[in-house]
């Protein structure tokens, strides 16, 4: 059989093509959320009174948390993701998403939920993409392939360091 050691073939990763067409999807209206995101934080802090220079400091700040946050849940998600799998961290992350843009909507009212929602935004980002890129890593593992920067470093150490190179 031609296929017959393909990644395809393990139970696990039986619906790879599924995976990545809703990562696609997904990474695309996340990206269309994100762009607006920091100028919808800068409008809504002004709306309450804030001035310009403090609204651009804390919208800065917001997403120097979701990137810290991210960093910190690396390793957690890491452990989560070889006791309960993909799907687990996968469904936990697209939940996370959801809460994200739910006390985005309510920082109208009050705009500490802007921090929460900083919170939520670097766990699903440390949920869901390390869940997506889990895969690759794993076939770069598998077949014993060396990563040209980093040598032989084990690919979860890898993807640590990328998450901390963030901040």
């Amino acid at each position: 059989m031609f296929f017959y050691h393909s990644l395809l073939h393990n139970r696990q990763f039986r619906y790879l093509g599924a995976f990545y067409t809703h990562s696609l999807i997904r990474l695309f209206a996340v990206a269309i959320f994100q762009i607006f995101n920091g100028i919808y934080i800068y409008q809504t802090l002004l709306g309450f009174g804030i001035d310009f220079q403090k609204s651009i400091a804390t919208t800065a700040l917001n997403f120097a948390l979701i990137f810290l946050i991210q960093a910190l849940a690396i390793a957690p998600a890491l452990w989560l993701i070889d006791r309960k799998g993909l799907k687990f961290a996968v469904f936990w992350g697209n939940g996370a998403q959801i809460l994200v843009y739910v006390f985005l909507a309510l920082a109208k009212f009050d705009p500490i939920l802007f921090l929460i929602s900083a919170i939520f935004d670097g766990i699903q980002l440390a949920l869901y993409w390390t869940a997506a890129i889990a895969p690759a890593l794993w076939l770069i593992d598998r077949k014993g392939l060396k990563f040209a920067v980093f040598g032989e470093t084990e690919p979860k150490f890898w993807y640590m360091s990328f998450g901390f190179g963030q901040i």
